[in-house]
């Protein structure tokens, strides 16, 4: 058995202190182990867990049938690293409190359970991990100020005969955009990504972006005098390089619309999407300093300073930061590859769901404010997704020629 404090992890999830990379670290760990370990652990679970009270409520029956489902489907499936789960579930009736630290539920459910306190916890392990998926496969796109246009793919850079442009795949699955201070002409370029796409670039400066579906970024192919600027639409997560010139750090800013981020040297993540309701930007390393841009003449800019683990909202309509203590990891989720919902409105998690699956969403009737607790992968395919949502309760889904039609009950 591999090294793993699981025994220190147990504790803390059942003081409700862990973490989603925790319960990430420790899912991965889990998915590994032979079955007689897996027993092993969660005999060891079992012990530490005895005599721990569990409220008896209609939303624990619920879950307690949703996970029994979700074992028998696993078992029918043979997904061997889930059999030793039936030998547990019988003796242990508080399984429907606990099971989401082994059992990939995908349990969603909605603000009224939420509202009984109950940690309603969604995971995806490793093996489930391995379902067959239906997401397209969609490459970003590089397009340059005199009009070309080329696909972002390992055999297509080769194809890029540009002026100012010099770019080549890295091992690590990164597209590099090399400096080309020796050129003289200098090129904007600008990458976009799909529906369903994502794409890892390499600025010429050295600071890595992991971009979202439908995003684009625009940069020169060379950071010349004053600060480096980048334009940005839709999601990104940024690790800054830092750049010293004469001595003296070059500033990186982040333009979104109504915003500007300056920094550093940091890890962030910047959600500006113009269908969400606010543009949020999320501080994992380091710091920046983020400005509210002022429509009119005159007005006094408003800013703010992040630290770790802090988030700036800047709502539509609105001139004035929020600024919130958040689990930084929660915001990048996304790339890792998950959906990852705390709480989460219907309409944000439809406006997810429309941007990675590439659909139309249509509202039927009046939509009830319910929320969202869960944590699924991208590479899901749909049908089995709104499945899930739909055994949360709360929602009708019906799908049909690229349009969702969502409704609440």
């Amino acid at each position: 058995m591999n090294p793993f404090d699981y025994k220190k992890f147990f504790a803390k999830y059942l003081r409700a202190e862990h973490t989603e990379k925790e319960h990430t670290a420790f899912l991965k760990w889990f998915g590994q182990l032979s079955e007689d370990e897996k027993v092993l652990v969660m005999e060891a679970f079992q012990s530490l867990s005895k005599g721990r009270k569990w409220p008896e409520t209609p939303e624990m029956d619920r879950w307690s049938q949703a996970i029994e489902s979700r074992i028998d489907a696993l078992e029918g499936a043979e997904k061997e690293p889930f059999l030793p789960i039936r030998k547990f579930w019988k003796p242990l009736p508080w399984v429907a409190a606990a099971a989401a630290v082994f059992v990939a539920v995908y349990m969603f459910l909605p603000k009224a359970s939420l509202e009984n306190k109950l940690t309603a916890k969604a995971e995806i392990s490793k093996a489930l991990e391995k379902e067959q998926f239906a997401v397209p496969e969609k490459a970003a796109v590089l397009m340059l100020n005199n009009g070309a246009v080329y696909t972002l793919s390992e055999s297509s850079i080769n194809e890029i005969n540009e002026e100012g442009v010099s770019l080549e795949k890295g091992n690590d699955g990164f597209f590099l955009f090399q400096n080309t201070a020796a050129s003289t002409n200098s090129q904007t370029q600008l990458v976009r990504t799909p529906a369903s796409g994502q794409v890892n670039i390499q600025l010429p400066d050295g600071t890595r972006v992991w971009l979202n579906a439908l995003s684009s970024i625009s940069f020169p192919s060379q950071f010349s005098e004053g600060p480096r600027i980048v334009d940005l639409e839709g999601e990104a997560y940024f690790e800054v390089s830092k750049l010293n010139v004469n001595g003296v750090r070059k500033p990186f800013r982040v333009r979104t619309g109504r915003q500007e981020i300056e920094v550093l040297g940091t890890h962030f993540n910047v959600n500006s999407y113009a269908d969400e309701d606010a543009i949020k930007t999320t501080l994992l390393e380091g710091r920046i300093v983020v400005h509210v841009k002022q429509a009119q003449v005159n007005a006094k800019e408003t800013q703010v300073q992040l630290l770790p683990g802090q988030q700036s909202v800047l709502t539509k309509n609105e001139t004035l930061l929020k600024v919130e203590n958040v689990d930084s990891q929660m915001a990048v989720s996304w790339k890792e590859g998950f959906f990852n919902f705390k709480e989460t409105e219907i309409r944000e998690v439809m406006r997810q769901l429309a941007r990675w699956y590439d659909i139309e969403i249509e509202y039927q009737g009046e939509v009830k404010h319910e929320r969202f607790t869960g944590y699924l992968p991208k590479s899901m395919n749909l049908e089995t997704l709104l499945q899930i949502l739909e055994e949360g309760g709360g929602v009708k889904l019906e799908y049909e020629n690229r349009k969702l039609h969502v409704r609440t009950i």
